[in-house]
C-alpha cells in the first residue's frame, strides 16, 4: 500500500470524529428545546470542543501534512502508527468519559494521555521538517511549537481550578490554550499545507505576500492573546497591547487577499473556488471581530449577548475556516471528490445558523422583536450540518490528483 492510499484510509478517522462532534453540537441544540436528556449540558459541550479540535481538527491536519510533506519514512515506524490509535483510543474515551463523568478522573487521564501521545508524535514530524528550509515547513513548524505552548494551560487547569476555583484566573487560562490553539497550531498548519501544495503543484506560491502573511501573523500571535483578557478588567497597557496586536492582524489580511488571488486564479474546479471563497471570507470575518472586540462599546454588547455573538464567532472559526479549510486541502493533497450534495448540506447548516445567531443577537441587543421558535429554528437547521457530514463521509471516493 502507498503512503497516499494509507492516508486516504486513515482520512476517514477523523471525518468520523467530525461527525460525531456535529452530532453532540446538534444534541446541545436540543437541551433548549426538550428537558429529559439525562447528561449534563456542560459535560456534552466538554467532549463537544475537545473532539472538535483534536479529534478533527488535529488528527486532520497532521494526516495532511504527512501526505503534503512526503513523509513516507515516519509513517513506516510500527511506533508512530502505534501513537496515532492509541491518540484514537483517547479520543473515543472522551467521549465516553466526558458525558458519564464530566471533567473528572477518567477525562483527565485520557486528555493527558493524548498529549503525551500528541508530543511524540508532533516531535516525530519536527525531526522530519528540520532538513526542510521552506517557508511552508517554517509554517508547520510554528504551529507545532504553538500547540505545544497552548497544551500549557491544560497542564496547569486542575492546579488553578483548586487554587482559585472558577475565577478569572480559570478562564484566562482556557483562552490562553484556545488561542494558541486555534490562532496558532491551526492557522500556521493549515496555511502551511496550502502553501506546501501549491509547491508541489508548481505554482509560483513563495511570493513577498505569502512572506509578508506569515510574519505579520507569527508576530501578532502571541500578544494577540490578550484579546482574550480584555472581558476583564485589565491595566490599560493590555488594552493597548490587544489593539496593536489586532491592527496588525488587520494589515495581514491585505496580504493572505493577495495569497488568495494567486491561489484562485490557479484553481480551476468551481467546488474549489467556492471552499476558497468560503475560507478566506471566513478568516477575514473572525480577524475583523478581533478587531472589533478591541472597543469596549462593541465588547460590551458580544460580551452582554455572548450566548449568541460569541458563539456565532467560535463556529464561524471552527465551520466556517477550519473545517471547510480542512475539506478543501482534503481534495487538493489527498485526492478526495467532496460529494456536493454534502458539501451544500453543510454550508446551508452553517449560514443558516450563523445568520440566526447574529441576527437574534442583534435584536436582543436592540430591544427588538426577536425570532419566535428561536430555539426549535435552531435545531432544524442544525440538523443539516451532520447530515451533510455523513453524506461527504459516504461519499468520499478518491482520484489520482495526477491526471487533473
Amino acid at each position: 500500500m502507498s503512503q497516499k492510499e494509507f492516508l486516504i484510509h486513515q482520512w476517514r478517522i477523523p471525518m468520523l470524529f467530525f461527525l460525531i462532534t456535529a452530532s453532540y453540537g446538534w444534541i446541545l441544540r436540543g437541551y433548549k428545546v426538550v428537558d429529559f436528556l439525562p447528561f449534563e449540558y456542560k459535560d456534552i459541550l466538554q467532549a463537544h470542543s475537545h473532539v472538535t479540535f483534536l479529534g478533527w481538527g488535529f488528527l486532520g491536519v497532521t494526516i495532511l501534512i504527512r501526505r503534503a510533506f512526503r513523509m513516507e519514512r515516519l509513517d513506516k515506524k510500527p511506533l508512530f502508527r502505534w501513537v496515532f490509535y492509541g491518540m484514537i483510543v483517547m479520543l473515543c474515551g472522551l467521549l465516553i468519559s466526558f458525558p458519564l463523568e464530566g471533567y473528572k478522573l477518567f477525562s483527565i487521564v485520557f486528555l493527558s494521555l493524548f498529549l503525551l501521545f500528541s508530543y511524540f508524535y508532533l516531535y516525530e514530524m519536527v525531526k522530519q521538517l528540520r532538513s526542510n528550509g521552506s517557508l511552508a515547513s517554517r509554517f508547520i513548524r510554528t504551529a507545532i511549537y504553538l500547540y505545544y505552548l497552548s497544551s500549557v494551560a491544560i497542564w496547569l487547569f486542575p492546579v488553578v481550578l483548586l487554587r482559585y476555583g472558577k475565577g478569572v484566573m480559570y478562564y484566562d487560562a482556557i483562552y490562553f490554550y484556545l488561542h494558541f490553539l486555534y490562532n496558532g497550531f491551526f492557522v500556521f498548519a493549515l496555511f502551511g499545507i496550502l502553501l506546501r501544495s501549491s509547491e508541489t503543484d508548481g505554482e509560483l506560491a513563495v511570493s513577498n505576500a505569502w512572506k509578508g502573511f506569515y510574519w505579520l501573523t507569527f508576530t501578532s500571535c502571541i500578544p494577540a492573546y490578550t484579546l482574550s483578557m480584555i472581558w476583564t478588567d485589565t491595566l490599560v497597557f493590555v488594552h493597548w497591547i490587544a489593539m496593536a496586536s489586532a491592527m496588525v492582524q488587520m494589515i495581514s489580511l491585505l496580504f493572505l487577499w493577495m495569497v488568495g488571488r494567486d491561489t484562485l486564479s490557479q484553481t480551476t474546479s468551481k467546488a474549489s473556488r467556492c471552499l476558497l471563497w468560503i475560507i478566506l471570507t471566513a478568516y477575514s470575518l473572525k480577524i475583523v471581530f478581533q478587531y472589533a472586540s478591541t472597543f469596549p462599546s462593541i465588547m460590551d454588547i458580544a460580551m452582554g449577548q455572548k450566548i449568541y455573538f460569541v458563539i456565532g464567532y467560535l463556529h464561524l472559526y471552527t465551520l466556517g475556516f477550519m473545517s471547510f479549510f480542512l475539506l478543501y486541502l482534503s481534495r487538493r493533497v489527498l485526492g478526495f471528490l467532496l460529494s456536493r450534495l454534502g458539501i451544500v448540506l453543510l454550508l446551508a447548516g452553517v449560514l443558516l445558523s450563523e445568520i440566526m445567531l447574529f441576527v437574534q443577537g442583534g435584536l436582543y441587543t436592540w430591544h427588538l422583536p426577536v425570532i419566535p421558535y428561536f430555539d426549535n429554528l435552531l435545531l432544524a437547521v442544525s440538523t443539516l450540518m451532520p447530515m451533510g457530514i455523513g453524506v461527504i463521509l459516504l461519499g468520499l471516493k478518491a482520484f489520482n490528483l495526477e491526471n487533473q
